[in-house]
């Protein structure tokens, strides 16, 4: 692999998280949405079905970006490898990323993928759990 190779490599992994991260905000803005927008409190089953979802949604989509932030950091381990290479010891960029590996930059982001999943995931359990009708008066 050369340099060019690793860059374009962490380039693709870098969107494919941003992906991951859209979907995420775009089914927890929908679930939010959802939970608002029905007039009645959601009934057991119902709470038991969006929960077993939004469980699967939550494990599959952590575990994919956490996939992802892996590889990020093999594909840094190779950039900083590269760094100390005399082909790539001028060039900025290299240079650039391999600075950002050593300050743990995917160590991180494997911290704020837990913590934000963790947090989201307890907001929406409990959003659902102690769903409420709103008084006629918070409605109009």
């Amino acid at each position: 692999m050369t340099p060019a190779e690793a860059v374009n490599i962490l380039i693709l992994i870098g969107n494919r998280i941003d992906i991951q991260w859209g979907m995420f905000i775009t089914v927890h803005l929908a679930l939010f949405g959802g939970l608002l927008y029905i007039d009645r409190p959601l009934q057991r089953m119902e709470k038991l079905a969006v929960l077993s979802i939004y469980t699967g949604f939550a494990v599959v989509n952590f575990l994919v970006m956490k996939n992802q932030i892996v590889l990020m950091d093999y594909t840094y381990k190779d950039i900083v490898d590269f760094s100390r290479d005399a082909c790539c010891l001028s060039n900025n960029l290299i240079q650039g990323i391999a600075g950002e590996a050593v300050l743990g930059k995917s160590t991180a982001s494997v911290t704020t993928l837990i913590i934000t999943h963790g947090l989201m995931y307890l907001l929406v359990t409990i959003s659902i759990l102690f769903d409420q009708v709103l008084s006629p008066t918070l409605k109009e």
